[in-house]
């Protein structure tokens, strides 16, 4: 049976030209496990009514759902920044746009 590092062509993932694809493929898959741990991890936040209190409040606090123009431009960078902070947390929770609208708004799922 073929393993995921005979699939992969030599030097696919090449930062290093003596790197061989195996090895590649090892790195690959292991930053691979390392992210559905992680995605894991943060789906366990929202499972108890603590996290999705914690998650509403950051949702607030970084703007979900706003927009980040503010009045000066200093406002608005800091409002970037914290949008920037939730799409983070979005993106591992891999929250629908319903999803973090109601999360934040404490609306039932």
């Amino acid at each position: 049976m073929a393993t995921a590092e005979d699939a992969v062509p030599p030097g696919i993932f090449a930062t290093n030209p003596d790197d061989t694809g195996a090895e590649q493929a090892r790195a690959y898959n292991e930053q691979l496990e390392k992210l559905i741990r992680e995605r894991a991890e943060w789906n366990g936040l929202v499972q108890t009514k603590n996290g999705r209190e914690a998650l509403a409040t950051l949702g607030k606090f970084c703007g979900q759902g706003d927009s980040p123009i503010r009045d000066t431009p200093e406002n608005t960078f800091v409002a970037i920044g914290r949008l920037e902070v939730w799409l983070f947390i979005n993106e591992r929770l891999n929250l629908t746009d319903a999803e973090a609208f109601n999360l934040v708004r404490g609306l039932p799922e």
